[in-house]
């Protein structure tokens, strides 16, 4: 089985932002948004998916 290197690509991936979405995103921010979700503190809800998709946020939108 393979090691899959994550700092390796985690280095790469504000490059690879820029060049292919032109800019950068702060993907710290949007995790700390998440700091409830993740210990348990609340549930999931329609607003913190359209964090996900928020084009100013993520790079996971789609035009």
């Amino acid at each position: 089985m393979s090691n899959f290197d994550l700092q390796a690509y985690l280095s790469r991936f504000p490059e690879v932002c820029r060049k292919k979405f032109g800019r950068l995103y702060n993907f710290r921010a949007l995790e700390k948004d998440f700091d409830q979700l993740r210990a348990g503190k609340r549930w999931l809800v329609a607003r913190d998916v359209l964090k996900l998709f928020d084009p100013g946020r993520t790079p996971f939108v789609r035009p």
